[in-house]
Parts: C-alpha cells; structure tokens; sequence
C-alpha cells in the first residue's frame, strides 16, 4: 500500500509530529525490517527443524545405517544443538541435492547479514562479496523444499 497506492493511507498521516513524508518513510522502513526479521524466523524454525530430524535419525543408527546416518556417525553427533549450521547442512549432503543445498546457504548468509545488523559493507567473517538478498517468499519457498526433500529421503 505504502508503494503501489500511497493515496490509500490516511491524510494527513502524522506520527510523532513528523510530515506525511517522513511518516512514509518510517513505515516503509519498518516494513522492510518485518521483512528482514520474517527471513530470520523462518531461517530459525528450519534449523531446528533439522536438528529434530538428525537426533531422531541417530537413534536407529545402530539397526539401520541409511545414507544420512552414515553422514551423521561421521560427522560425530556430540552437541547437535549447537552445531552451526554450515554443519547441519553438510550432514544433509548425502540426501538432498547440493544445488538446494547452496539455496538454503543463501538464505543462511541473508540470516546472518540481518541477526549481525545488516551492514552495507560485505560480512567481515566471509569473503569480500555481496548477500543475496532474500524476501521472505523466497526463503519460505527455499527452506519448505529443503525441509520436504529432507524429511521424504530420510
């Protein structure tokens, strides 16, 4: 509404004595950080999702050694919740297709970009390049298949 039909808004719109522009302003804003914050949930949800799935996965290790439980074993299940998530993906490797797999790191990188406070300058911790920025559609759409394939193969 802000962008395709600002007429919409109530006139004038004040808020804290600011002009109808600036007010604007501070509501697209706030949009976009919604945005940024529903990435960062979504993100979220999905790797705890996934620790679920490879705990419960570890527990037939001994009667069933399946593709992904052979990656578990060898990447050693001490300390599954607090393993990053990098990590938590390679274990996935062996199930689901490394191309979704650069996707869901896409979205990783936009989550960490938004939780260390969305410099404009690349990460400081990767190499010098920019973040795929991710709205939240895209990340739903992503982390949805990731989690469909994982949980379908295993």
């Amino acid at each position: 509404m802000l962008d395709t039909d600002p007429a919409a808004l109530p006139s004038p719109i004040v808020l804290a004595g600011e002009t109808p522009e600036e007010a604007r302003n501070r509501l697209r804003q706030a949009r976009d950080d919604l945005k940024h914050l529903a990435v960062l949930a979504l993100f979220a949800v999905t790797e705890r999702s996934v620790v679920d799935h490879l705990a419960s996965a570890t527990v037939n290790v001994k009667q069933k050694a399946s593709a992904l439980e052979d990656g578990l074993v060898s990447e050693g299940m001490q300390d599954l919740d607090r393993w990053p998530a990098d990590d938590l993906l390679n274990a996935c490797k062996r199930v689901v297709r490394s191309g979704l797999i650069g996707d869901v790191r896409q979205v990783k990188e936009y989550r960490d970009w938004v939780a260390h406070g969305r410099r404009e300058s690349p990460l400081p911790w990767k190499e010098l390049r920019k973040v795929t920025r991710i709205d939240p559609e895209s990340a739903y759409r992503r982390l949805r298949y990731f989690l469909d394939m994982l949980l379908t193969e295993t």
